[in-house]
Parts: structure tokens; C-alpha cells; sequence
């Protein structure tokens, strides 16, 4: 069953019967570092932090677009950003990684409003990538559309302790969404 042609609103007619050219969008494949921080009790400034490595395991570029659970309690040092490819590699004149380090923050406790201690709890952070097709992109301008996007996950782990037993950070393998290719792989 196809689908019927339509008329989109920059005068091109799509179609899935015997089309003039297939779009193909580049594959995002990337990871993170770290998939689990855990913040302690700390009632004054400077707040405490963490940072992660986010890297571009593709030829192509993509866009990020960081988001919370909890905006306030918890921000970063890059909302969103450009992560280049292997593909830029090529060019002798153009110096870039394909990764980037994001630092996360966590809000003392004294700058909430409430009388008693803040509870322990669990937040998310989400990264959300979009494959990019020139370097001149605005990582804004790509996430001003609705489209599907890959999506990566750390846990915020807040235990309202004055200290932490154990690592402070780790990744853990077995939680989904510290990568692009075995996401696909699930579903």
C-alpha cells in the first residue's frame, strides 16, 4: 500500500510511488561517557559538579539539546552545541574532536525554598540529537522542528547525604540510553 502524493508548503510534491530522489538522513551513532552521577548534601556555594564526555562515533555531524527533569536544581555548562564527525577528519585545515565535555551542575541546598531538608531523589537528564548537514547549522534552528530525534540518558542521583560512599560517577552498561546503536538493537 503506498501512500498518496501530497503537496508539501516549498511547492514539492512527495511520494512514496516511484519517487524522483530518496532522502537518506546520516545515522547518529553516539555515546556518553558516564550514564550515572550522584550528587550529596551541600548546603552552600560553589555548586557541585560533574562532567561528561559526548562523542560522535558517525561520519556526519549532529546537534545536542540537553534537558532535565528538574531545571532547577540541576544545569549545565552547554545547552546545546554541534559534534563534529570522522568526516571533517579529512580536511587538513579544519582542527576539531568528535566529542565534547558538558559539566552538570547541582544547586546547593540553601538556594531552594523550603524549610526542611531537600528528600533524596532521582532525575534524568536527556540528550537529544539531530543529525546536521553543514557546519555553519545553528544547533537552535534544528531543534525549532518536530522530528524524531536519538535520544541519550543519565540518571542525577541526589541522596541528601553529606557524603558518598562509593563512586561518585559511573557508567553502567546494562541501563539503556548510554548509546545510539543498541537502542536500535531493543526495538
Amino acid at each position: 500500500m503506498t501512500a498518496p502524493p501530497y503537496m508539501s508548503n516549498d511547492r514539492f510534491i512527495w511520494t512514496t510511488d516511484k519517487p524522483d530522489a530518496e532522502l537518506i538522513e546520516p545515522e547518529v551513532l553516539a555515546s556518553i561517557d558516564k550514564n550515572w552521577l550522584t550528587f550529596s548534601l551541600q548546603k552552600d556555594y560553589p555548586p557541585q559538579s560533574h562532567t561528561f564526555t559526548l562523542y560522535n562515533h558517525g561520519d556526519h555531524a549532529f546537534a545536542f539539546n540537553i534537558s532535565t527533569s528538574d531545571n532547577y536544581a540541576y544545569f549545565v555548562s552547554q545547552v546545546q552545541g554541534v559534534v563534529f564527525g570522522r568526516q571533517l577528519h579529512a580536511l587538513p585545515f579544519v582542527r576539531t574532536t568528535n566529542s565534547t565535555t558538558i559539566t552538570v551542575y547541582r544547586r546547593p541546598t540553601n538556594a531552594f525554598k523550603v524549610d526542611e531538608d531537600y528528600p533524596p531523589r532521582k532525575d534524568r537528564l536527556f540528550i537529544y540529537l539531530a543529525p546536521i548537514f553543514h557546519w555553519k547549522t545553528q544547533p537552535t534552528s534544528v531543534f525549532n522542528h518536530t522530528m524524531p530525534y536519538e535520544k541519550l540518558r543519565i540518571c542525577l542521583n541526589y541522596t541528601a547525604q553529606s557524603t558518598c560512599e562509593g563512586s561518585t560517577f559511573s557508567l553502567q552498561q546494562k541501563r539503556n540510553g548510554w548509546n545510539t546503536w543498541l537502542q536500535k538493537a531493543r526495538h
